[in-house]
């Protein structure tokens, strides 16, 4: 299973300005001196700007420090101060900064603007330290200090979200979206909101607005492709993530997203090579490993999404999903006696997993416990009964337990599903062949390699109904296909000898007799 990841990918919400026009040149509190050193603290202050501006975190940091302790209280410092510590994610020390400059402002008259900025922006410190209530006090008081600011309601929008308040966040949104129409930044979490609350549609038109109020930003088209992926508009979604990434190269949220999407598409190899590309970029993140070993286990890869299936699952033991993907790619990898304690243990964390019950059955169906595999099976069956490849599984266990009319019966559901399902009628031709009814099997046969040419299954059961009819010169042709498909298989060999044999064919007979000791030199010795 892939599972769909959408990471918010928003710009900083921080509010960098401040209106300083009206608080002079050096942001004085009233009643207080400039100094001698004012000069110096506020080239600090010039200095620190451009270090902040240049992406120069720690310089900006060293010289804000300095100017402010020229200046412990010029709330200018502080705020910028507190700016700079909340990028580093020194969160207690940014918060304590603006708190700082929040009181400062407080009291200083005409700076009602700036202290609801400081506000905000402490709102979502408090927000980035998990104090949810704090945050939604400091921003409401941001919106009471002024009101017609569509950031702060933007920010609360944030913060209801963070409290499980969707409802209530979209209205913040809306609001924010009122005030500003062509905030692309308001935009963007409306119509991510409106995504996760299953209103697709509008999502959709939210964020095409987003796109064309900011057309080279690369967040705002990787959500835009979130919100078209869960709307099944695949095509459109693969163009937006692409686009992101001809803006923004290399983004290993959007390759993660894009790589899910193409599994989804079935384009199998666009997606290893995205989410290795991702997983590149960002090694060994559980969710970039899940969705490539899923990946490489459906083009046939096993052997190599298992060492990164085991990564993450110790990574994170306690998910589920990464049991199960790495008990997919060690079934596939023919190790099913080591995949089935970890489904069980999937099963275990999550006992209403039908994903993991259906592996769990294949994998005790690879084992021959056709006991297992059948209440496996039907267990899954409960939560999917629509589930061609279910129905289809469980006939394979109820013919091992040799209960072929509902092994029939199975094939068949499976096959009102999904009538193209080449496999499922292989094993109800199968079916039909072990309870003696090989002329029926016989066209069942043709029909499955008219759907799935290169079904060895069904061409070699094919050859095998023939011989049991005494028509021999059909079932030799059927068995050299069989070898065709699979010239490394000795049994195959050795009945396409036995078959021409039959035939009368005993230059060509003696020729399959020894290419099948030739592979294999264990087989009976023919004379």
């Amino acid at each position: 299973m892939n599972l769909v990841r959408t990471t918010a990918r928003v710009p900083s919400p921080f509010c960098a300005g401040l209106l300083l026009a009206s608080l002079g040149a050096s942001l004085l509190l009233a009643g207080q001196s400039a100094g001698p050193t004012t000069g110096d603290a506020n080239a600090l202050i010039k200095k620190a700007d451009k270090l902040y501006e240049s992406g120069d975190l720690n310089g900006a940091v060293s010289s804000y420090r300095q100017a402010a302790s020229f200046k412990p209280n010029d709330p200018e410092v502080l705020f910028k101060l507190g700016l700079a510590l909340a990028d580093q994610e020194h969160l207690d020390e940014a918060a304590a900064n603006y708190e700082k400059a929040a009181a400062l402002y407080q009291k200083m008259p005409g700076q009602r603007f700036n202290y609801a900025v400081t506000s905000n922006n402490l709102g979502l410190v408090y927000y980035r330290q998990g104090r949810l209530d704090d945050a939604l006090a400091r921003i409401d008081l941001a919106i009471a200090t002024w009101p017609r600011t569509a950031d702060w309601y933007a920010s609360r929008g944030i913060v209801l979200e963070a409290k499980g308040k969707l409802e209530e966040a979209i209205e913040a949104y809306r609001k924010a979206v009122a005030l500003a129409p062509r905030s692309a930044d308001a935009l963007a979490k409306l119509g991510a909101a409106l995504q996760k609350k299953g209103q697709f549609d509008e999502a959709v038109s939210v964020l095409q607005r987003a796109v064309l109020a900011k057309p080279f930003d690369p967040d705002v088209f990787a959500t835009l492709g979130d919100a078209l992926a869960a709307k099944n508009q695949l095509d459109d979604a693969i163009s937006a993530y692409a686009r992101s990434l001809e803006l923004h190269p290399d983004t290993p949220t959007v390759l993660y997203s894009l790589g899910n999407l193409q599994q989804r598409k079935g384009n199998t190899g666009e997606a290893i090579r995205d989410l290795q590309r991702a997983n590149q970029l960002q090694p060994n993140d559980p969710d970039t490993l899940l969705g490539l070993g899923n990946a490489l286990t459906q083009a046939g890869r096993a052997a190599e999404a298992i060492p990164l299936l085991e990564v993450a699952q110790k990574a994170r033991p306690e998910r589920a999903d990464l049991r199960l993907a790495l008990g997919n790619a060690l079934t596939a990898a023919g190790r099913s006696a080591d995949a089935i304690p970890l489904l069980r243990a999937a099963l275990a964390a999550r006992p209403d997993f039908p994903e993991a019950s259906e592996s769990l059955g294949v994998a005790l169906l690879a084992r021959s416990d056709f006991a297992g595999a059948r209440a496996a099976l039907e267990s899954a069956l409960k939560a999917h009964p629509e589930g061609a490849e279910l129905h289809n599984n469980l006939g394979l266990a109820l013919a091992g337990q040799r209960k072929f009319a509902e092994a029939l019966a199975e094939y068949r559901r499976a096959l009102d599903l999904n009538p193209q399902y080449a496999d499922a009628l292989a094993n109800h031709a199968v079916a039909l062949t072990l309870t003696g009814r090989q002329m029926e099997a016989v066209p069942e046969f043709h029909k499955a390699l008219e759907l799935q040419p290169h079904n060895l299954k069904a061409q070699a059961n094919l050859a095998a109904a023939l011989f049991d009819l005494r028509r021999y010169r059909e079932s030799s042709e059927a068995w050299a296909k069989a070898v065709a498909l699979s010239p490394d298989d000795a049994d195959l060999h050795y009945n396409l000898g036995l078959t021409l044999e039959k035939a009368g064919r005993a230059e060509e007979a003696r020729k399959a007799f020894a290419e099948a000791r030739r592979l294999n030199p264990k087989l009976p010795a023919h004379p």
